[in-house]
């Protein structure tokens, strides 16, 4: 029988058969797995300039560029997980601007690039980071640091003074907005000022015993904790994250880190005598470091190329050939003061604070001091000193002034100084140096002097010496301007102000300038009171009266030895005595004022003051009070932990009355059942006129939350009974998670192996229970826990990890692959052959028989077909775990804090890590 085939239906069929089995084929691939952002490659616009930037990390290195000068223009790369649009932008975008990605899919990844301008503003080291997000979540970052080339002009006048900084402060860094971070070690605490001299806290987990700081580009903080066994904590100051960066064991105690340009950290250790190199992909290098058993790093900071300068007791000077002390350091170890390493600027200078002065040691050997400035806590990229009072937070180099005094108009002033310094790495030169105002003038020239045509080379200074004429008015001002070439800007201009007062002469201190008496029964006398009255000036100080004035005067009664009779004055650098007695008239509060009237600071008519306080009691009687009130304990920052008892907090009970006060009680209550608070004093049954006992406290939390109590002192005194209130702020205990077992080894055939974590109350108890999650298990591979969750209480209480593993083994999937259909051309005919034969079986002319026949037919061609393509191509799939060593972290999670008061519980994780063998 004729057989008539549909042409267009069998064609249309072979064509659904033919693209079934190709998507079969591409079904059978695994994608490959996404990659963060890395930096591939940079290359200078346009193509013939010859300066380039070199890639190190994930970090860019510009050369050097002229501060001013025209930007430089870069093509940076990168490689980054394909399947999202990115954007990036720039943290601070100062030196730097980015342009829009470009992208384009490699498969799994796509290659992105940006055109990159430099054009820095300040010279030296200019950092800054690229920050890539994805619908407004950042994804990654780059770090970029580039070099500013020019002089720099920064002025500092001998005038100015600066109080030395918060003593709890152990080390600060500033970033390019002028935010300066400061870290406590003693209470763990890390606080940011703004520029504006805004403070606040930053909330960082895992601080105990910070001791060394630093930051990089992409304003990401890094503080070296050294409670913390085998990491470094990291802040970062933009998204608000705390992190941390896992470190060998052998690394575990560190005493000091530092950052390089291209963000890799450098970690030093003098107990293990070994430097480490951390970085930014986690690689860890070390080297011996043959560290003088003298050396104390109480700081790092990197110095020049695979140079490092480290604080203590001497300043060390770390290169690749070893450590040495930096001679020039023998002028500030009189002091006794520890030496904190700070920075170093464009010009190589050194800055070192040493007790009370900032001192800066001039490169490259750091043999002498430069120049001494105020003890500051940090140094910004422009020379600004940054302290860590918000009060006075900046002090700015690019002006000065100066203030003159002198004794009479016929004598000329005391010259003062200002020094001018090169913080830049290119010469500076000075075009002009000019003086304004009739009252001053240059003082004679020497050979340091500041003059217009000298050049200062980078990192040294020169010096502008000024006096004030005789004969010039009461009151006098003037300015010098100094013209150079700073920043590569031909006509800079700063301003040193000058300010005159001539005729300040005498002066009087009153030390002190408060006399507080006791209380004191109506008409019976006081012990006497004295005040030291002190000429500090220059001229004589001449008296015009001294007495006392006030309601309550009637009550004092005043005597010295300033003079017998007037006119009389009292010589400079002399002194006299003022005593008053105090015999109280009525039973109230008697205030008085003893008044000096003379002619200080030339002014005849001044009046100097010193206030007289003290209250009459009727009768003989005790005044008891107890102080401070109230006492905290601990903070929502820095709680006391559960285990651990504060600080102990003393109250003084004070007896300032004039009568013995019997004690009758004194009582410590709280809500708790469970006291949290104890005491102990040295109280007695009586407590003496002018006598003092102690109560000493300790707070020993029981739970996490606060928890008030109070001291009562019930006593024969007025207002008894006298209360001090007590607050105190716990926190839960926290843990510790460790394994015994550093590997689990497993055939490849499969198998089940355990391992056991522990965790550890610290410092105990710990109530709350621990779950278990685990990382880095290679696929196919199951974990369990027994038990699920733990609770340590007061003692170490594990877990058993089960990890199972299937055969290993590769299967071979069928499929075309690349190579079809060139490797299989049987396949395009088959599938042409079974699409005619389905038209046929389509066909209703055919006998019933004849289509049976076919059908058999395509069922043996079809599987024909599979075989083919079986044995000739398709793609492996592994099943079970592969050979290798795989890296297994096991997180133990609690909500820390839940036991009870009135604190929120938050979460406290810790990790185990082991290896998983596979072989």
């Amino acid at each position: 029988m004729e057989t008539h085939v549909n042409r267009k239906l069998w064609l249309q069929t072979a064509s659904i058969l033919s693209l079934a089995i190709a998507v079969a084929g591409i079904g059978a691939q695994e994608p490959a797995p996404a990659t963060g952002i890395q930096v591939k490659a940079s290359r200078v616009r346009p193509e013939s300039a010859s300066q380039t930037a070199v890639t190190v990390g994930n970090a860019f290195l510009f050369q050097a560029a002229g501060v001013g000068g025209s930007p430089r223009h870069f093509l940076a790369e990168f490689s980054m997980p394909a399947g999202a649009t990115p954007t990036a932008a720039m943290h601070y975008g100062r030196d730097y601007q980015v342009g829009s990605l470009h992208c384009a899919s490699n498969g799994a990844t796509q290659d992105c690039s940006a055109d990159i301008t430099f054009t820095p503003t300040l010279p030296g080291a200019r950092p800054d980071a690229i920050f890539f997000s994805v619908e407004s979540m950042r994804v990654g970052s780059v770090l970029l640091n580039g070099v500013g080339e020019a002089p720099l002009s920064l002025l500092q006048a001998t005038s100015v003074l600066r109080e030395s900084t918060k003593p709890t402060v152990s080390r600060s860094v500033v970033d390019e907005q002028g935010t300066l971070y400061t870290l406590e070690s003693a209470s763990g605490l890390l606080t940011s000022i703004t520029a504006a001299g805004s403070s606040k806290q930053l909330f960082v987990t895992g601080l105990v015993s910070p001791r060394s700081l630093a930051i990089d580009g992409a304003g990401v903080l890094y503080v070296l904790d050294a409670s913390s066994a085998a990491r470094l904590i990291t802040f970062d100051t933009v998204q608000g994250i705390t992190s941390s960066i896992a470190l060998p064991e052998a690394a575990s105690r560190l005493d000091a880190i530092a950052l390089d340009a291209s963000g890799t950290i450098l970690a030093l250790t003098a107990a293990s005598d070994m430097r480490y190199s951390i970085t930014t992909d986690g690689t860890v290098s070390g080297a011996r470091l043959n560290l003088d058993s003298s050396v104390n790093a109480n700081a790092m900071i990197a110095a020049q190329q695979e140079e490092w300068i480290m604080g203590g007791a001497t300043l060390q000077r770390l290169t690749s050939s070893g450590v040495q002390a930096i001679s020039s350091d023998d002028v500030t170890k009189a002091s006794g003061a520890v030496r904190t390493p700070l920075t170093m600027d464009a010009a190589g200078t050194l800055y070192v604070r040493s007790g009370v002065s900032l001192l800066q040691f001039a490169a490259p050997a750091y043999t002498s001091s430069v120049l001494a400035l105020p003890a500051a806590d940090a140094v910004g990229s422009d020379g600004t000193l940054y302290f860590s009072d918000p009060s006075k937070n900046t002090l700015g180099r690019s002006q000065a002034s100066l203030s003159f005094a002198r004794s009479t108009p016929a004598v000329g002033l005391e010259t003062q100084h200002v020094s001018l310094y090169n913080g830049g790495n290119l010469p500076l030169s000075i075009s002009d140096i000019r003086i304004a105002g009739a009252a001053f003038s240059f003082a004679p020239s020497n050979p340091d002097s500041c003059a217009a045509g000298r050049d200062v080379a980078m990192g040294a200074i020169c010096d502008i010496a000024v006096q004030g004429l005789p004969g010039a008015s009461r009151e006098a001002t003037g300015s010098i301007t100094v013209t150079s070439n700073s920043l590569n800007r031909p006509s800079t201009h700063q301003v040193v102000e000058l300010a005159l007062n001539p005729a300040v002469g005498s002066a009087v201190t009153l030390t002190p300038t408060t006399l507080p008496f006791p209380a004191t029964t109506v008409n019976i006398a006081s012990a006497p009171l004295t005040v030291a009255l002190m000429n500090t000036g220059t001229a004589a100080l001449n008296f015009a009266s001294i007495g006392l004035g006030g309601i309550g005067s009637g009550s004092y009664s005043l005597t010295h030895n300033c003079y017998t009779a007037l006119p009389a004055s009292l010589a400079p650098g002399a002194s006299c005595t003022l005593t008053v007695i105090f015999k109280p008239l009525a039973a109230s509060a008697q205030n008085a004022l003893i008044s000096i009237v003379d002619d200080a600071g030339g002014v005849a008519g001044s009046i100097q003051t010193a206030a007289v306080t003290g209250t009459g009691v009727a009768v003989p009687a005790p005044i008891v009070t107890i102080a401070p009130n109230p006492v905290t304990f601990g903070s929502l920052l820095v709680p006391i932990v559960v285990g651990s008892s504060s600080a102990p907090v003393t109250l003084t009970v004070t007896n300032s009355g004039n009568a013995v006060a019997n004690i009758s009680s004194l009582t410590l209550t709280t809500a708790l059942a469970n006291l949290s608070f104890s005491q102990t004093n040295t109280c007695g049954a009586t407590l003496a006129p002018a006598a003092t006992c102690t109560v000493t406290v300790l707070f020993t939390p029981i739970g996490g939350g606060s928890v008030t109590a109070k001291v009562s002192v019930v006593d024969d005194a007025p207002l008894s009974p006298q209360v001090s209130n007590l607050i105190g702020i716990g926190a839960g205990a926290d843990f510790n998670m460790s394994t015994p077992d550093l590997k689990m080894t497993l055939p490849a055939s499969g198998g089940t192996g355990t391992v056991t974590v522990i965790a550890t109350p610290n410092p105990g108890p710990f109530v709350t229970p621990i779950t278990f999650t685990a990382f880095g298990l290679p696929k196919n591979a199951t974990i369990s826990f027994s038990p699920s969750s733990i609770t340590p209480s007061a003692s170490p209480a594990s877990s058993v990890v089960t990890i199972s593993i299937p055969e290993y083994h590769a299967v071979v999937l069928a499929g075309f692959g690349a190579g079809w259909p060139s490797r299989h051309p049987l396949l395009p005919v088959v599938a042409l052959l079974l699409a005619g034969l389905c038209a046929t079986l389509r066909s209703r002319k055919l006998p019933r028989l004849t289509r049976a026949a076919t059908l058999v037919m395509l069922a043996a061609i079809g599987m024909g077909a599979m075989s083919i393509s079986g044995c000739t191509g398709g793609f492996p799939v592994s099943s079970g775990v592969a050979p290798g060593t795989y890296a297994i972290t096991v997180t133990g999670a609690s909500l820390n804090g839940a036991q009870g008061g009135n604190l929120s519980a938050y979460p406290t994780n810790h990790n185990a890590t082991f290896n998983l063998i596979v072989q």
